[in-house]
């Protein structure tokens, strides 16, 4: 059986540049990456900066949602890769 781990965080970690995102140091993020790889994380989702943004980085598939407005939500479908679509309420 093959166990997909996702994490789902508030604050993404490829906001802008490699070496800032605002909120976490050069050395936490790749302290976070590191864990990430070593526990094999596989999908990283989070938000904060309001824009689309779908990043690999080694094994690890990082996916910044873009706003969800008047209720909507999206949905992930994971199997040979990784889609997704907006829905509205």
């Amino acid at each position: 059986m093959n166990i997909v781990i996702v994490l789902c965080l508030h604050t993404n970690f490829f906001a802008r540049q490699f070496d800032t995102n605002g909120i976490y140091t050069k050395e936490e993020r790749m302290a976070l990456l590191s864990l990430f790889a070593q526990y094999e994380v596989s999908m990283v989702i989070s938000g904060h900066s309001h824009k689309e943004n779908r990043t690999t980085f080694g094994n690890v598939h990082y996916i910044t949602m873009p706003p969800l407005v008047d209720g909507g939500y999206m949905v992930f479908e994971v199997e040979e890769s990784i889609t997704t679509r907006t829905m509205q309420l």
